[in-house]
């Protein structure tokens, strides 16, 4: 028996389908964009006329220096942090070069290893501070004398943070920008400042108690700190620490905080379960040319003593080490390395981007001839020459 389709029926099904391909195109698409661009090894963003374009999102690492606040989930200190740091980006007596210009236009690419590691050139960061000092101990003192933060100007301020990290303050600076800190922040105050040699968008440093005069070895106060501001911003935010042997290129206490739209490639790196202590998860990363640990836990307390725990002993046994934070705040990241003195600035050096598998090389040639095996050996030319006893450490 003939049984016609109505048109409303027909129209209906037809329609159904049609989104159904759009959709099933879309997604390839996006799979296809992802194959070519981020998972095939080889260059992820070249200098050239669109240079400005990284700076608005073009780049499938970096974040956006002028981003649509829908198009990412940020959150309130996120936008403070972010406004204020683009305003001062703007201005051309801030920094000591712009993102997107021939000082950093952000040049990237897949090193092409089993890790995911990646290279950038980073033409600007040569002009970074440095020690001037051969380092034997990451116990080394703090300088008066020596450059401290405590001598910037307003201009380079975004804020004050409290004590436990949870609150930013925006500061408005307009009538001190010429002023040094010292001469209007009172020492216990705990400042974010820009970077004024950043590697990425909204690169920012946090100084604990920034006038006390603290060296650059961590303490478990600052740790607690770091985790609550964490636990404040997006997981877009990375915070990594530096101790002094193992990159850093001030011997004034901070940490330095930077967003990516990527997670760095440690934390794509497979773990191996080593115990749980006090409610905290110890994995140790499988495959890293340098033995690393991450610990996580819902308890910021509990993540705080067990990371310090581990500091402790490598400040006893002076040896170096760098930290990264992520997941806002849940999740640590330590890497024990020796003590390393790169004098040169303007060459290639293990710090904490370096450890975490982001290379960050200011020279053109190093950058094209950096491969998978020259990486690798140079990071396990920085493995501590005594392994870390971290399940003694805990029993």
């Amino acid at each position: 028996m003939y049984n016609p389709v109505s048109p409303v029926h027909y129209s209906t099904v037809h329609g159904r389908r049609r989104r159904r391909l759009l959709v099933v195109m879309l997604a390839i698409a996006i799979l296809l964009f992802l194959v070519g661009h981020l998972l095939v090894p080889g260059v992820l963003y070249e200098a050239g006329d669109e240079q400005p374009a990284v700076l608005r999102g073009f780049h499938p690492l970096h974040f956006p220096v002028y981003f649509n606040l829908r198009s990412y989930a940020v959150t309130p200190t996120d936008k403070a942090i972010m406004f204020s740091w683009r305003k001062k980006h703007e201005s051309n007596n801030v920094f000591k070069y712009q993102l997107g210009t021939s000082l950093e236009p952000l040049i990237t690419r897949y090193l092409g290893d089993n890790l995911s590691m990646v290279v950038q050139q980073a033409v600007g960061r040569s002009k970074k501070r440095k020690l001037n000092k051969i380092i034997k101990s990451v116990g080394e003192p703090f300088n008066e004398k020596g450059f401290h933060f405590f001598k910037i100007k307003g201009r380079e301020v975004l804020g004050k943070l409290s004590t436990s990290g949870e609150r930013f303050l925006e500061l408005n600076l307009q009538n001190k920008q010429d002023v040094p800190v010292k001469e209007f922040i009172a020492p216990d105050q705990n400042l974010i400042i820009v970077n004024t040699n950043p590697f990425a968008a909204f690169h920012i440093l946090i100084i604990p108690e920034i006038g006390l005069g603290h060296s650059q070895k961590l303490t478990h106060s600052s740790l607690l700190m770091a985790l609550g501001f964490a636990d404040t911003c997006s997981s877009y935010l990375k915070l990594v620490y530096n101790s002094i042997g193992a990159g850093a290129s001030v011997n004034h206490h901070h940490w330095q905080g930077f967003y990516l739209k990527s997670t760095l490639p440690i934390e794509k790196a497979k773990t191996k379960q080593l115990f749980i202590a006090n409610g905290v998860l110890i994995q140790e990363i499988l495959g890293w040319p340098i033995r690393s640990f991450k610990l996580t836990s819902d308890s910021r307390a509990r993540l705080a003593d067990a990371v310090f725990r581990i500091v402790e002993e490598l400040l006893r046994t002076n040896t170096a080490h760098n930290i990264l934070i992520t997941d806002k705040g849940s999740s640590v990241v330590v890497v024990p390395r020796k003590i390393g003195n790169y004098p040169d600035v303007t060459k290639k050096q293990v710090a904490a981007m370096e450890v975490l598998g982001f290379w960050i090389i200011p020279n053109e040639e190093e950058y094209k001839s950096l491969t998978p095996d020259s990486a690798h050996s140079f990071l396990a030319g920085a493995r501590p020459e005594t392994d870390l006893d971290i399940a003694q450490l805990f029993r």
